[in-house]
C-alpha cells in the first residue's frame, strides 16, 4: 500500500474544492492548512543553512503547485486539473498574469525566480561552490518567493 500523497492527486482534490469565495469554513481551513503546510519553515531552514539552490528550487516548486490550484480555482471546472497540472512553470506563471491573478512586479519576480532555478538545473556545480557564503539576492528571492505564494493563498 503507497501512502504517499502525490502533488498531481492533491492538485485533484483542491481542483474539487468550491471557489474560495463559496468555500465552507472547513474548505478554507483544509486550503489554509495546506499552505502552512508548504510554508512550515523549510525555506527559511534553507536560508539559514545557506541552501541557496535547494531554497530557489523548492521555492519554485512551491511556486508552481500553488500557481496551479489557483488557476484550477480560475477555471472553475471549464478547463480540466489534467490540463493545468501538465503546464510548465513557465506556462503557469503567464496563465496566472494572463487572468490578472499575479501584477506584473510579481509576474516579474516569479520569472526571476524561474530563470534561476534554471540556471542552477544547468550548471549544478555551482551549488558547491555557493554553499557556506552569503548570496543576498538568492536570499531576496527565496524571501520573495514566500510573501507570493503567502499572497496566493
Amino acid at each position: 500500500m503507497n501512502d504517499k500523497i502525490t502533488p498531481n492527486e492533491t492538485l485533484e482534490k483542491l481542483g474539487k474544492l468550491p471557489k474560495r469565495e463559496d468555500m465552507s469554513e472547513q474548505d478554507k481551513n483544509l486550503y489554509s492548512e495546506v499552505g502552512s503546510a508548504l510554508l512550515s519553515g523549510e525555506l527559511e531552514n534553507l536560508i539559514n543553512s545557506k541552501q541557496w539552490m535547494s531554497g530557489i528550487i523548492v521555492t519554485a516548486l512551491m511556486l508552481d503547485f500553488v500557481g496551479k490550484t489557483r488557476l484550477i480555482w480560475h477555471h472553475n471546472g471549464s478547463v480540466t486539473t489534467r490540463t493545468i497540472e501538465k503546464y510548465t512553470f513557465f506556462k503557469t506563471i503567464n496563465k496566472l498574469r494572463q487572468y490578472n491573478i499575479i501584477d506584473e512586479p510579481t509576474y516579474n519576480k516569479m520569472q526571476e525566480i524561474k530563470n534561476v532555478r534554471n540556471s542552477f538545473a544547468h550548471d549544478l556545480l555551482r551549488q558547491w561552490a555557493m554553499s557556506s557564503s552569503s548570496h543576498p539576492k538568492l536570499e531576496r528571492l527565496i524571501r520573495d518567493g514566500i510573501a507570493i505564494i503567502t499572497t496566493l493563498f
